[in-house]
């Protein structure tokens, strides 16, 4: 089988390298890739195992002893507009510690070992495998962890990912209970700040329950002196002391605060976590749509990479199972994937428009009718098999 993915590893024998592979590899397990479907390449086998026609995704490990043949593989990955991710131990040092093709490049700093799960989030999402929108949803109760929400919400955006918090999300004017809705629909993780009384509120119950409900993944924070109840699906429990707080403040809504390591266990956990859920949520879909295939008695496969396949006599879809509300550039991602199969192979997105806003559906109606890509929710999927 041609191998489908390729992440290239470039530069110094970093101490961090068998870390960061073993990171990827297990969220690759997760996401149902299959091993043989991914492939590591390095400079010793960059010359014979490289193939330009496949997804790709570079990682290099700066040092100061920056080899031209190093260079000269950079200059192949560049001109073939392929993504490359510079890591080096001092940000202040980057132009020292890499070539200079790669000076006009965002890198990252790779200190410790903690930092590895969000280098691996970030090669995968460059290989297309998890999502680039990083959407976290924090569910709380304004009375027990007003402070505790608002300080993760900060650390959450520091650290590059988009964070939903009620409070500060939600424009004015808007429908709160719909945009809630919409907005967690869109989300990889749930935070869920487990206090007390978290279930006593009507609308933290609710959330809880749709997050279920739509299989996303939950970190659940539960707070000191404050026993976990096991009514999640698919959750992480995260136990808190008093010592995980700043001065041990722990009930003290508006001015309790997390210390920073387990604002980093945190940060941790939600990148651990995010794989799982679109694995699971993607299972769903495909689960779903294979019910009401089988139903109608019409075959249909899974390729390699979950996309799935429905053939028939006169006709042949790929549908391409898509997490949360999609967006524009999914539908030109998909186009270009289209540009890779036989001409009159039609491709359509595959989502479930179940708590997306209504205007948000109207919209997506829309460029059905104007995009040469279609969007179909898994809810019409009976009626689209049996009209194609």
């Amino acid at each position: 089988m041609n191998i489908k993915y390729q992440l290239v590893i470039l530069g110094k024998e970093s101490q961090f390298r068998d870390s960061l592979l073993e990171s990827i590899n297990t969220n690759i397990k997760k996401l149902g890739i299959k091993s043989n479907s991914f492939k590591v390449i390095n400079e010793d086998n960059f010359s014979t195992e490289y193939k330009g026609n496949a997804p790709i995704f570079c990682i290099y490990f700066g040092s100061e002893d920056i080899k031209d043949e190093d260079v000269g593989f950079l200059k192949t990955l560049i001109s073939a507009s392929v993504s490359i991710l510079p890591i080096v131990e001092n940000l202040n040092k980057y132009k020292e510690l890499t070539p200079v093709l790669l000076h006009p490049i965002n890198g990252k700093e790779l200190t410790k070992e903690e930092e590895i799960n969000s280098i691996a989030s970030i090669a995968l999402e460059g290989l297309g495998l998890l999502r680039a929108t990083r959407k976290i949803f924090i569910s709380y109760r304004r009375d027990e962890s007003k402070s505790v929400a608002i300080q993760l919400f900060e650390k959450l955006e520091s650290v590059g990912f988009n964070v939903f918090l009620d409070t500060h999300s939600v424009p004015k004017a808007h429908n709160f209970q719909e945009e809630l809705w919409h907005q967690m629909t869109d989300s990889d993780v749930v935070i869920m700040l487990d206090t007390p009384n978290f279930r006593e509120s009507e609308w933290t119950t609710q959330e809880l329950a749709e997050a279920n409900s739509m299989s996303i993944g939950i970190l659940q924070v539960i707070w000191a002196n404050h026993e976990r109840k096991d009514d999640t699906k698919l959750s992480i429990p995260l136990m808190l002391n008093k010592l995980d707080f700043i001065n041990n403040i722990y009930d003290d809504a508006n001015n309790s605060k997390l210390n920073s390591d387990i604002l980093d266990l945190i940060v941790q956990n939600v990148e651990s976590l995010r794989a799982r859920t679109i694995a699971s949520r993607r299972s769903k879909i495909i689960s779903e749509f294979k019910a009401y295939a089988d139903n109608l008695d019409i075959k249909m496969h899974l390729r390699y990479d979950n996309k799935i396949v429905v053939s028939r006599e006169e006709s042949y879809c790929v549908l391409i199972p898509y997490i949360g509300v999609p967006q524009s550039k999914i539908f030109h991602e998909a186009e270009l994937f289209k540009q890779t199969l036989d001409p009159s192979t039609k491709v359509n997105l595959l989502y479930d428009k179940r708590n997306i806003r209504k205007n948000w559906i109207d919209h997506l109606d829309w460029l059905n009718c104007n995009l040469p890509i279609n969007s179909l929710s898994i809810t019409d999927t009976e009626l689209w098999l049996k009209k194609n």
